[in-house]
């Protein structure tokens, strides 16, 4: 069995972290594993060190003859550009493909995209929410729930340490996302600006097209940062207080998986997979869509009560633990082989 991977996204995002993250288990486990992947994705150089051999494309109809793939025994998609990509190789190779969905979006009505959905073998979302846009989509299709599972990142305390220190005396909220609209960051200045008498400080990492409306939008806002991406991703959810996401929709939030993974309580909003995630106050705190006032509470509700917090953290460690990626990767192969006829 020979499995290729197909990701064309140019960045390097949740999808492309939980891409590589499942590769990297597949090679432990010595399963034959090759990629299709963009050129100017770090994706490509992640795979190419763990010993991935890749077909660099950017366009849909390139790269199918390439030797790497003459033998290939099934294609897995990651994102929705190698989608098609997929569907062009399955019609002239036969190939089949599998894909993974990870956000929650309605899927076009196009007729090409319709047409390389109805092609694939099977289709995995990452939350219950995600397989019913599916199921919805196709009713006819398979459909199976695998979700991601948690990020483990280097730690160096002494950073930590130099990051408390910094915001001595402040409770440190964290939000880690693209500056996207649908991440609801408006929505946590407005909440920031309800506390900025409660020593919170909210703290920003990341970066994305919605940065100057946002930037504009904290004005005179004493306790909000704008940081920029990180890649010591691990040191800040160790020095957080907690970690928000109050998006207006979500696939799932692998984010909250990797704070959690770190002990860091979490905040979300109730919308999308995230109540996958977050089970209000068993694993975190989950509040309602397009609410500062909400997140403000919730905040202060972990600010306050230690008890509930060490309680929820404790419960979602042991929840991380449950879907990391030694659990999902065998749903994974499990699923290929069903695939390929070998059960």
């Amino acid at each position: 069995m020979k499995i290729c991977f197909v990701n064309l996204a140019s960045g390097y995002s949740g999808g492309e972290n939980q891409t590589f993250l499942l590769a990297r288990e597949l090679k432990r486990v010595n399963i034959d594993l090759v990629a299709v992947t963009h050129p100017r994705s770090p994706l490509t150089s992640k795979l190419e060190q763990i010993g991935v051999e890749v077909v660099k494309t950017t366009n849909f109809f390139r790269g199918h003859n390439a030797p790497l793939l003459k033998d290939v025994s099934l294609l897995h998609v990651h994102d929705g550009r190698g989608v098609h990509w997929a569907s062009v190789h399955n019609m002239l190779r036969g190939t089949p493909f599998i894909i993974t969905r990870r956000i929650d979006n309605n899927i076009s009505e196009r007729f090409l995209t319709k047409l390389s959905y109805e092609r694939a073998s099977l289709l995995v979302g990452i939350s219950r929410k995600i397989c019913s846009v599916l199921k919805e989509y196709l009713p006819q299709k398979d459909v199976e729930l695998i979700p991601s599972s948690p990020v483990s990142y280097e730690l160096e305390e002494q950073v930590v340490n130099g990051i408390r220190a910094q915001y001595q005396g402040k409770f440190l909220v964290v939000q880690a996302a693209t500056l996207l609209e649908h991440k609801g960051f408006d929505i946590s200045i407005s909440a920031a600006r309800e506390l900025e008498n409660e020593d919170v400080q909210f703290l920003f990492l990341g970066d994305g097209p919605y940065k100057t409306q946002l930037t504009a939008l904290a004005k005179g806002c004493s306790n909000v940062q704008f940081l920029g991406k990180r890649s010591d991703m691990g040191n800040w959810f160790n020095a957080a207080d907690c970690l928000i996401l109050p998006s207006r929709n979500e696939g799932l939030g692998s984010v909250l998986l990797e704070a959690m993974q770190a002990g860091t309580p979490v905040i979300g909003a109730n919308v999308g997979g995230i109540p996958d995630v977050i089970k209000d106050r068993t694993t975190g705190l989950l509040i309602p869509p397009n609410s500062p006032r909400a997140l403000a509470d919730a905040i202060l509700l972990e600010k306050n009560d230690e008890g509930l917090k060490k309680q929820m953290v404790e419960n979602a460690r042991l929840f991380v633990r449950s879907i990391a990626i030694e659990q999902t990767a065998p749903k994974y192969l499990a699923i290929y082989e069903r695939v390929l006829g070998y059960n």
